[in-house]
């Protein structure tokens, strides 16, 4: 049918979900007390921008690895066209479930969800890495790639919505905007690794990378709020 069939389906979808979020979304009244100047006031609050860089940095590892999927089970696990897309809607079901227990874990402890996620995408990401050559091992790899790194979806998003204080929305949307430049990031990286002889494989590792860095940052973020709740009542 075409290629333009795909985007013409997604934007049938997207015409759906705005007559349903239309007609079924609760119409909240707007907060008397809230106006863009106090929304901008997120961005000095040190917990905000710390959670913001961990989503930054620690998506990264996802979308590294996901630019270069269909290229490296193609070329270096060797499937065919047909096999790619099943591991294609493997890769979409990780992502569901890792959305779904990501959101469970996050209603017990939001600091472990976030660590538990970037921990386990490490060990995912760097069997990335040394299996892709293996078509059966890739098989469980690319379900748990996306399951672990998503995770931290939810407890990002919560956590932001309890430091954002009077800027909800725009600390809300933020979160998005922190996503996209990890994805920016994570093609960027993996193109890197790819075009300078690394291999396909280079991806897992180098998202790898990525999940280390953003364990770090929320450490730190950790470590501040801490030091802050001390300071206080001190």
């Amino acid at each position: 049918m075409g290629w333009r069939v795909a985007y013409g389906s997604i934007a049938a979808l997207g015409v759906l979900c705005f007559a349903g979020i239309w007609f079924f979304a609760p119409r909240d009244r707007p907060h008397p007390g809230a106006t863009a100047l106090s929304e901008l006031g997120a961005f000095k609050r040190p917990q905000v921008l710390l959670t913001l860089l961990t989503s930054a940095v620690g998506f990264g590892g996802l979308f590294g690895i996901y630019t270069f999927l269909t290229t490296g089970l193609t070329q270096v696990t060797h499937l065919p066209g047909w096999l790619v897309a099943v591991y294609q809607v493997v890769w979409g079901l990780g992502m569901v479930a890792g959305n779904a227990l990501g959101g469970t874990m996050a209603d017990r402890s939001i600091d472990r969800t976030v660590i538990v996620s970037l921990t386990a995408s490490i060990v995912f990401m760097l069997g990335f890495w040394l299996l892709l050559p293996s078509p059966y091992a890739m098989l469980p790899v690319t379900f748990l790639v996306p399951a672990g790194i998503i995770m931290l979806s939810p407890a990002l998003q919560t956590r932001l919505m309890e430091v954002a204080g009077d800027a909800q929305t725009l600390a809300a949307s933020l979160n998005h905007s922190a996503f996209n430049l990890a994805n920016a990031f994570g093609a960027w990286l993996g193109a890197v690794l790819v075009s300078s002889g690394l291999g396909l494989g280079s991806v897992g590792w180098g998202g790898a990378v990525f999940s280390v860095l953003g364990l770090l940052i929320y450490f730190i973020t950790m470590w501040q709020e801490r030091a802050c709740a001390s300071h206080a009542a001190a």
